[in-house]
């Protein structure tokens, strides 16, 4: 499908562009030109207003594309896609901003800045106050901070890992043992991402008195939904096409809002599956019930990769088993 036919209907317009390569240098994840040099002006990798073009098509299974614009809001996948590079392996986080882009950290840094300062969007980026991972203006580093897109990553797992683990007490009350930093008769400490942050920060939470483990994680997951929502996304009105009507569109700054709404969508919907391939297990979006594996990342045609490979080492075993 089309990525500008679904705009209209989700109500939120924009593009993203990705460079034509990634890699990553002195801590941070460049955009690279094809030859493999970091790219000038980079930050237009990180836009919102391009159309694609025929040009722009995405290219084989095993490839990752040339520089590319896509709508993010047409790709639901894209939270579980961003969860996958919380391993912090390289390969992984590339893997990721090589299909989807950055998560654009110098929007991020020159439209919302966390110190109280309103940015005109020309401002150099922004650096972080040591000791505290907060952002403020200033700074003109390339790319995007590795700790920065962990940090996001985790707490989108985290998100996924809790909801998905919701009806499940006995898992849901194991798996809240392992957040725990430290804990009291009312207050619970849980370490993740924020906006405007560098770094992973300790959030601290109230109990309510008895309060369950499911009370328990859907406290964690409203705070961290909540925290992580508060980004860019504004919205606008304007002409509809050429007509003389007038529409009410939303907008967003950068990539990592999309991430949090799809993954928002995903909590309120009941959407959030764990993957039926025991070797992956992943949580995810689904689209609806009957979606029982991972669905493929932008790029990938066909059914499931994650689909295939359950049904392959099934057929395995039955022809040894005959």
């Amino acid at each position: 499908m089309n990525d500008h036919v679904v705009a209209p209907s989700r109500g939120v317009s924009g593009d993203w562009h990705v460079a034509p390569d990634y890699g990553v240098q002195s801590g941070r994840v460049c955009p690279l030109n094809d030859d493999g040099e970091p790219l000038v002006g980079a930050d237009r990798f990180s836009s919102w207003d391009q159309r694609p073009t025929e040009a722009d098509a995405l290219g084989d299974i095993g490839q990752h594309p040339a520089g590319h614009t896509y709508f993010p809001m047409s790709r639901p996948e894209l939270p579980a896609e961003l969860a996958k590079a919380a391993t912090g392996a390289e390969k992984d986080l590339l893997r990721f901003t090589r299909r989807y882009g950055g998560l654009g950290y110098r929007r991020e840094m020159l439209s919302i800045t966390r110190v109280g300062t309103l940015l005109d969007g020309k401002g150099a980026g922004a650096h972080s106050v040591e000791g505290t991972g907060e952002l403020v203006p200033g700074g003109d580093e390339p790319g995007e901070p590795v700790s920065w897109l962990l940090a996001h990553a985790e707490t989108v797992r985290l998100v996924l890992q809790l909801y998905g683990r919701l009806d499940d007490e006995p898992a849901l009350s194991s798996f809240l043992e392992t957040l725990k930093i430290s804990d009291g008769p009312a207050l619970l400490f849980v370490k993740a991402a924020t906006r405007g942050r560098n770094y992973r920060t300790c959030r601290g939470l109230v109990l309510e008195p008895n309060a369950t483990s499911r009370n328990v994680a859907m406290l964690i997951l409203t705070d961290l939904l909540n925290n992580n929502l508060s980004g860019g996304i504004r919205r606008e009105i304007g002409p509809e096409g050429d007509s003389d009507k007038i529409q009410s569109v939303f907008r967003f700054i950068n990539l990592l809002d999309c991430v949090y709404w799809h993954l928002a969508d995903a909590v309120t919907g009941g959407w959030v599956r764990r993957c039926a391939d025991p070797e992956c297990g992943a949580f995810f979006a689904a689209k609806s019930e009957r979606v029982k594996y991972c669905p493929p990342a932008m790029g990938n045609k066909g059914v499931s990769p994650c689909m295939n490979r359950h049904k392959q080492r099934k057929h395995r075993r039955k022809k040894r088993g005959n």
